[in-house]
C-alpha cells in the first residue's frame, strides 16, 4: 500500500493539469498513489488524463459531471489506500519537498494527525501576485478550530495532508456545499485532532478568473451554512463563538447585497440573522451600514 494517496479532482483544466501532475511526479517522496477523479471533462482533458495512466502509481476515476469538487474528492477518498491523504487541485502546484516535509513533521509531532503548509498565490501564468510580498502567513498549530473560524489560520486545500482514517472518521467532504466544503472539513478535523504546520511556502495556489476563489458571495452564503451546521454539532464551548461569527458574516453578506442594490435579499438576510446578532454591537453596526447603503443617494 502507498504511504500517501493524492486526491486530484478535475474538470476541463487541461491547460493547467499537465503542470500540476508534473509537480506530483517531481516529489522527492515517491511512495504515493495519484488518484485523478474526473468530473465529466471534455475529450481533450480526458485524453490528457488517460496519458497519466502510463505510470502504475496513477489511478483514474471517470465520473459524470456534478459541478461539485466535494463529489469528485469523495469518490477518490473511497478509492484511496494510503495511510495519509493529500489534496491537490487541478490548477495548483507543489514544490518538490512538499510531501517529504509534511511527513517528517508528522513523524516528529506524534500527537498531530494532520498537517498544512504555507503557500504562495500566483496568477494564471504562474507569476506571484503583486501583494504576495506583503501578505503575512501565520503558522498556527495545535488546536486551531477558533483560528480557522475567525480567519486567522490560513489553510488552502493543496496544503493539507491528513491521516486517511481521520478524514474518514468525520465523513469526508460534505457534498451539499458547492463552496467552503474544504473549510467545513478542516473545522470538523480541528474539533477532534491537533494540527502540525510546516512554515514553508511549499504550494503555489493559482488564482484565475475561472477559479472557485473568485466566487466571494456564494462562498459567504455557504460559510454561513457551515457555521449553522457546526452550531448543531460542535460542543458547548464553541457556541458563543459560532453565534458571533455567524452574525458577522451575515452582516457582511447584507452589506454586499446593499452595495449591489438587492434590497429584498439584504432585508431577508438581516431578518434571518436577527436572533443571532442582537448580543453583538459590531454586528448591529454592520446592519446599520447595510441599511444606509441601501437608501437612494441624493444627487
Amino acid at each position: 500500500m502507498p504511504a500517501v494517496s493524492i486526491i486530484l479532482p478535475t474538470f476541463n483544466r487541461a491547460d493547467y493539469l499537465r503542470e500540476t501532475v508534473a509537480s506530483v511526479f517531481a516529489q522527492s517522496w515517491t511512495d504515493w498513489e495519484l488518484i485523478v477523479s474526473d468530473d465529466g471533462s471534455d475529450e481533450a482533458t480526458r485524453a490528457l488524463i488517460q496519458s497519466f495512466g502510463a505510470d502504475e502509481r496513477v489511478r483514474i476515476l471517470w465520473g459524470r459531471h456534478s459541478g461539485s469538487p466535494a463529489v469528485a474528492r469523495n469518490a477518490a477518498l473511497r478509492a484511496a489506500r494510503g495511510d495519509y491523504v493529500a489534496f491537490l487541485d487541478a490548477d495548483d502546484l507543489w514544490e518538490p519537498t512538499k510531501l517529504a516535509r509534511q511527513l517528517e513533521r508528522l513523524h516528529l509531532e506524534t500527537s498531530c494527525k494532520w498537517c498544512y503548509t504555507a503557500f504562495q498565490r500566483v496568477d494564471e501564468h504562474g507569476r506571484l501576485l503583486a501583494d504576495e510580498s506583503t501578505r503575512r502567513f501565520r503558522p498556527i498549530a495545535g488546536q486551531i478550530f477558533a483560528a480557522i473560524l475567525q480567519g486567522r489560520a490560513s489553510l488552502r486545500t493543496p496544503c493539507v495532508l491528513a491521516e486517511r482514517e481521520l478524514v474518514n472518521s468525520v465523513g469526508g467532504f460534505d457534498e451539499s456545499f458547492l463552496d467552503c466544503e474544504d473549510i467545513d472539513l478542516w473545522l470538523r478535523l480541528a474539533l477532534i485532532a491537533d494540527v502540525a504546520v510546516v512554515n514553508e511556502p511549499l504550494v503555489r495556489v493559482r488564482v484565475s478568473p475561472e477559479s472557485f476563489t473568485g466566487r466571494r458571495r456564494h462562498a459567504r452564503i455557504d460559510l454561513i451554512r457551515v457555521i449553522e451546521k457546526l452550531q448543531g454539532g460542535a460542543g458547548a464551548r464553541w457556541q458563543d463563538l459560532l453565534r458571533r461569527e455567524r452574525a458577522e458574516h451575515a452582516m457582511l453578506l447584507a452589506r454586499e447585497y446593499a452595495e449591489c442594490g438587492e434590497r429584498a435579499l439584504m432585508f431577508r438576510t438581516l431578518a434571518a440573522n436577527l436572533r443571532h446578532a442582537w448580543p453583538y454591537p459590531r454586528a448591529w453596526y454592520g446592519a446599520i451600514r447595510a441599511l444606509l447603503r441601501s437608501l437612494p443617494q441624493r444627487s
